[in-house]
């Protein structure tokens, strides 16, 4: 077969190649390779993220069928090239357009060729696990993420519950009573969190991520373990406070939004690429007293004049992940470590991506 044509930085599929690869190679946030990224034309970078999106939250089940099938190993334009297998794959054989959603030429040639076995194999793995459809063959790969409600907290700095409220109505969300158990969320519905009055909780696997109140910072997609830290430190209004491990931060703008933009927030990361996504999440959120400090806070004098009027110090390392299992921050994780794996291991191996949860726990009881 003759090698494949160039392919065009405007091509969707090349696109979502490219931003798998720098998730993999951890080079930004699925934000940061999609819809943030400045260099993709803007007609493509909302296509680029739902199609990076549901790619992910397919990765267990696209990558068995590939693995299955050998397509990256029969088809010369794919080889090397799981990630573009990854995403042709997904609409070729998840969508309703199917082959027809790929652009014409060598790409949509390959996934026809392929599409019988790759169906094949599908209906083989739904099979097994005894399910009808890849949705609850999804669940399996995630249950976790079925269950738990989609939070985000209001950023009062920018907005009001009441408008967070007003704008979701008029999308057709239904408001449901704070004291409703959480549990029964589901579809086009929300309420306030029950015990934190910013939070507001969506049914599991809302995605909000490409909504207008998350873009221009009116709501933060923060979970509600994160939250706690600034409600119960709650410092006043003129004061001044410390955030010792701030990065990414949420949890720093939580502070400013309790302190209503008023007094000083020292902020410490000593990363700089770390605290530069501070500086753009807090900027993004309207923060106006935060000081960012490239340093320590273990390094930090104890006398130093700077800090002498500090009366908050917030000590809640970012990196604990709490609640990670319902954002895309988890889909992107289990996607790194899965190609981890496959990648440690040479060869796509079949059932390695399903059996991947089950593996770990034989290994925490073992």
């Amino acid at each position: 077969m003759s090698p494949p044509p160039p392919r065009s930085r405007t091509n969707l599929y090349v696109l979502g190649q490219n931003a798998l690869d720098r998730l993999q190679r951890r080079q930004g946030s699925l934000k940061k390779v999609t819809i943030g990224d400045q260099r993709i034309p803007s007609v493509l970078r909302r296509p680029l993220y739902a199609l990076v999106c549901e790619t992910l939250k397919h990765y267990a089940v696209l990558v068995e069928v590939i693995a299955r099938s050998a397509l990256v190993t029969l088809e010369a334009g794919l080889k090397g090239s799981w990630t573009l297998a990854l995403v042709l794959t997904h609409d070729a054989l998840l969508t309703d357009k199917g082959v027809r959603a790929l652009p014409p030429g060598w790409m949509r040639n390959a996934l026809k060729r392929q599409l019988p076995a790759l169906k094949q194999h599908l209906a083989e793995l739904l099979a097994e696990h005894q399910v009808d459809d890849v949705k609850a063959l999804r669940r399996e790969a995630h249950p976790a993420m079925q269950t738990m409600p989609r939070y985000a907290r209001v950023n009062l700095l920018k907005t009001t519950l009441g408008q967070v409220v007003a704008y979701f109505q008029a999308q057709d969300y239904a408001l449901r009573d704070r004291t409703a158990p959480l549990a029964t969320l589901q579809g086009r519905s929300f309420q306030q969190d029950p015990h934190l009055d910013d939070l507001v909780a969506f049914s599991p696997g809302t995605d909000l991520h490409a909504h207008p109140l998350f873009l221009n910072g009116g709501l933060i997609l923060q979970d509600k373990a994160s939250c706690f830290p600034a409600t119960v430190l709650h410092p006043p209004p003129g004061s001044e406070a410390i955030d010792a491990c701030a990065a990414p931060g949420n949890k720093t703008s939580h502070l400013a939004s309790h302190m209503r933009n008023q007094g000083r927030v020292f902020a410490f990361d000593l990363d700089p690429r770390r605290l530069d996504t501070l500086k753009s999440l807090t900027h993004k959120a309207g923060c106006a007293i935060i000081v960012p400090q490239c340093q320590s806070f273990l390094d930090v004098e104890p006398g130093d004049p700077r800090y002498a009027n500090v009366e908050y110090v917030l000590l809640d390392p970012s990196c604990s992940g709490s609640g990670i299992v319902n954002r895309l921050d988890g889909l992107v994780d289990a996607f790194i470590q899965g190609e981890e794996i496959r990648q440690h291991r040479g060869k796509p191996v079949p059932g390695a991506a399903t059996n991947r949860l089950d593996n770990l726990a034989e290994f925490q009881y073992s």
